[in-house]
């Protein structure tokens, strides 16, 4: 797990930097919502899944079957064929050094320090919220694991929405008030989590309700916060800021 998560950061920095190289700018919140909208999608699908294999096959198949999946995706990525320019590396330059340089690149820039503090707001409650999530629908709520599975699904097709509407949101109303109106949204709904232990007979429609909204509008926020940061930054220091 330890291993899996550490490249998967590593990863997860690395295609963000690449679909630049690969789209023009006025490409790149669909190209963006795309990627998002596959994730999404798996989401949904691959929970069900690995609930079917473990039934069917036991727990060490199915995670034999998900270290097979990481090949593929591995397959999948070499048969791009773009050119990519890689950015110029400066010799004498040290990670340290690399490390404060987009530091400072991003702080002095107001939209990506904005979107950074954005960022680790929601991230640190988000933790947060998900460390007593489960807890909270079990002890409190009293639901069932079949409806926290339902919950957790359903979050997952609001992910998927929130990706496709992503981009022609943008196109409609603006990066800056699609990005703010987001956030908003993102806190407003889950305002019926905490409330849904006053009302028990229709405690479980209420989390629905926050978890589909919710996964919707951070997917917004997310797929427009990356465009912002590919548009504005330049290549070699896209790793950094990410």
């Amino acid at each position: 797990a330890f291993l899996i998560e550490s490249c998967t950061v590593f990863f997860d920095l690395a295609y963000v930097a690449y679909v630049p190289s690969l789209m023009a700018k006025d490409q790149l919140v669909g190209a963006n919502s795309r990627l998002e909208a596959s994730a999404s999608a798996s989401q949904i699908v691959g929970p069900a899944a690995g609930g079917a294999a473990i039934r069917l096959l036991g727990a060490p198949i199915a995670l034999l079957f998900d270290a097979i999946s990481y090949f593929a995706s591995a397959l999948l990525l070499t048969r791009i064929r773009a050119n990519e320019v890689a950015p110029r590396r400066v010799e004498e330059s040290h990670i340290v050094t690399e490390i404060r340089e987009g530091l400072a690149f991003l702080w002095a820039n107001p939209a990506l320090r904005g979107l950074a503090l954005a960022n680790g707001l929601v991230n640190l409650g988000g933790y947060i919220f998900m460390a007593v999530y489960i807890l909270y629908m079990v002890r409190e709520l009293h639901l069932d694991p079949g409806a926290i599975g339902l919950v957790l699904a359903t979050g997952g097709g609001g992910a998927l929405a929130g990706a496709i509407v992503a981009a022609p949101a943008q196109r409609r109303w603006g990066t800056a008030p699609v990005l703010v109106g987001s956030l908003v949204m993102f806190g407003v709904s889950g305002i019926t989590v905490p409330l849904a232990v006053l009302f028990p007979a229709v405690a479980l429609p209420m989390i629905v309700a926050s978890e589909v909204l919710q996964w919707f509008a951070i997917l917004v926020f997310s797929v427009n916060a990356v465009t912002v940061r590919q548009s504005i930054s330049p290549p070699q220091m896209l790793g950094r800021i990410n």
